[in-house]
């Protein structure tokens, strides 16, 4: 109910950031096709992302999910740590010794029916 979706055989999924790197690589190749109206509906979504409410620790401190660039122990950290483990190869953080980075699972949102299901986020806009 809880816990992040896996594959069938219960096996995790690849890393978000092996995914994103592979699908989205950097060049500098100007579109015939999309407007800059596509970077302001990724600016759009991006800023509603970041308004989610997230869990925080005792005192209302950030959570930190990463120790000393690697994903911290899981049998120490916040239940709603969930660490993006970055691949040995990337370009851009592996050469700082990164391999983790930091994310934090939004906070669950009641389901309105009160039963049990899977887990969905609070929206933003409720806050607002």
């Amino acid at each position: 109910m809880n816990s992040p979706r896996a594959r069938n055989d219960g096996s995790p999924l690849p890393s978000a950031r092996l995914v994103s790197s592979r699908l989205a690589q950097e060049s500098d190749r100007p579109s015939e096709n999309l407007t800059l109206l596509v970077m302001q509906w990724g600016q759009f979504l991006d800023h509603d992302l970041t308004h989610t409410p997230i869990s925080r620790g005792r005192g209302g401190v950030g959570i930190s999910c990463c120790q000393d660039g690697n994903i911290a122990d899981p049998r120490v950290s916040h239940p709603d740590c969930f660490p993006i483990p970055v691949p040995r190869d990337d370009r851009q953080l592996a050469p700082f010794g990164e391999r983790c980075m930091e994310f934090v699972r939004s906070l669950p949102a009641p389901r309105p029916e009160c039963n049990f299901g899977p887990r969905e986020q609070v929206s933003p806009k409720t806050f607002l």
